[in-house]
């Protein structure tokens, strides 16, 4: 199956707010808008996430983003006034820091805590928590690795704070 990218779509019940949402979350505006009620990030050169118009599906997913250094990450999003609390997995494994969108989505980040692995795996299979494995530079991606996504009601997530803005 020679799959050369993602995008991820995130279902939100109201287009401006949402794409307002993760422009904070994202630092950025849109890097494209390929049709109506659709904004699209590109976060790496093989992952993107869009932003869709479809209330009736809002909420329920969630996107997991890998990154190299959670702290960094949350000093970065705390400057645009967005506050994570990262907290390590009873496994030890991972840290996390989750948040949700206005429509009910949630935004996880997360950061391995073994030596040599990207946090979505990076070993080229599925990883023990069922979120697929995808390598990639993250020094040339400014420290966002690839993102993983989970449906509602696919896998049990940890327990953890669900803070927002």
């Amino acid at each position: 199956m020679g799959i050369s990218s993602t995008t991820t779509v995130l279902n939100v019940a109201d287009h401006e707010l949402g794409v307002a949402w993760y422009s904070d979350l994202f630092g950025r505006e849109p890097d494209r808008q390929p049709m109506e009620g659709s904004a699209e990030w590109q976060l790496t050169d093989t992952s993107a996430v869009m932003v869709y118009a479809d209330a009736p599906a809002a909420g329920g997913t969630t996107l997991i983003v890998g990154v190299s250094n959670l702290d960094v990450q949350a000093a970065e999003l705390y400057e645009r006034e967005i506050v994570l609390e990262p907290y390590t997995v009873p496994s030890g494994q991972f840290r996390l820091a989750e948040l949700q969108d206005p429509s009910g989505n949630t935004v996880t980040f997360a950061e391995s805590q073994q030596t040599g692995r990207s946090s979505t795996g990076g070993n080229g299979s599925a990883s023990s928590d069922g979120v697929g494995d995808v390598e990639a530079d993250s020094e040339a991606t400014g420290g966002v690795e690839p993102v993983a996504v989970r449906a509602a009601g696919q896998g049990a997530h940890e327990e953890g704070p669900q803070e927002a803005r």
